[in-house]
């Protein structure tokens, strides 16, 4: 009896050991397990927000500062300038790369600020916000540098002329006629939208012209288009057009004071050519006005309010392996 009490009390005591390394080892995990969750979290805590702060937070504050510096982007380069831009619809992702792969897809700065919602889409991370927002500001420039010169303006000199007309043709890729109208004092009244497209000066609506002409009660006019494709030598149309819109126009009494010529490069005054001239004889010897007459006084005289062609101030480009027909 004796011998068997012994056993079970022997039995007993290695349960209670057993039990008590068991229990002692898991506690001892537990022990090591919070402490390397609390080391990833501490980790995570000190590492990571530093990480952001000195890839994206410092590197745009860096640009803001150098835009302030220098405001006309002289010192940046294109891909620079779209990624700056970007920061407006884009705040919380690093813009450089998607700025690298826009100029990549669209061939130049120009060529992303040229393409459609749709072509942009496309790209990764451009959201239709982000796209409206990139083809809007060519338009948006364009706009605001006409508001500039629209008021009160008197286009006395050719200088002054080209000034006002070149920005309807900024970064243009297709080709649009417009007709300024002037009071009789060489005070803009309004400048309309002819034509544009695939504009076929040899079947061009004269008559259109005139109408308009007429609804601004305009006493002169000056006709302007462009050439996309760089030519600044008019063409045989350009010129009959323009020596037929001459004739309508002085029948009504409304006189051409030029037709102006643009393309990115430069631009092509019928009047500083001489072309206009040759105009004028045409009506001379089919209306019997004196218009030639009449311009030579005024380049001779040179009165105020007059247009006159300044030769210092007008740019006539012509390349000689240029040709006539755009």
């Amino acid at each position: 009896m004796d011998t068997k009490d012994d056993f079970l009390k022997q039995l007993d005591d290695i349960f209670t050991e057993v039990e008590a390394e068991m229990n002692a080892r898991v506690s001892d995990s537990e022990a090591k397990s919070d402490s390397a969750v609390a080391d990833k979290k501490a980790e995570k805590v000190v590492k990571m927000p530093s990480a952001k702060r000195n890839i994206h937070e410092g590197h745009r504050k860096r640009v803001r500062s150098s835009v302030d510096t220098d405001p006309d982007f002289t010192t940046f380069s294109d891909h620079e300038i779209l990624e700056y831009l970007l920061y407006a619809t884009l705040p919380r992702i690093d813009t450089n790369p998607t700025a690298h792969e826009l100029i990549d897809n669209f061939g130049s700065f120009s060529g992303v600020l040229n393409a459609t919602v749709n072509e942009l889409v496309k790209i990764p991370r451009i959201s239709e916000t982000t796209a409206r927002m990139l083809t809007a500001i060519i338009p948006a420039a364009r706009r605001a540098e006409i508001s500039r010169l629209r008021n009160n303006i008197y286009l006395d000199t050719a200088k002054k002329a080209v000034e006002y007309i070149q920005p309807f043709f900024m970064n243009r890729n297709r080709e649009y006629v417009y007709l300024v109208s002037l009071d009789i004092s060489d005070r803009a009244l309004c400048v309309n939208l002819i034509a544009s497209g695939d504009v076929n000066f040899s079947s061009f609506d004269i008559k259109k012209v005139i109408e308009c002409a007429c609804r601004n009660s305009a006493a002169k006019v000056i006709l302007a288009h462009n050439h996309p494709a760089g030519s600044l030598v008019p063409s045989t149309a350009d010129i009959d057009v323009t020596k037929k819109l001459g004739v309508a126009l002085t029948a009504m009494g409304i006189m051409l004071m030029d037709h102006l010529i643009f393309t990115a490069n430069g631009y092509f005054s019928f009047y500083a050519s001489g072309k206009i001239e040759e105009i004028y004889a045409t009506c001379d010897s089919m209306l019997r006005t004196p218009l030639v007459k009449e311009m030579r006084l005024r380049k001779l005289n040179k009165p105020d309010g007059k247009y006159i062609f300044e030769k210092e101030s007008v740019f006539f480009e012509k390349d000689p392996r240029q040709k006539g027909d755009e």
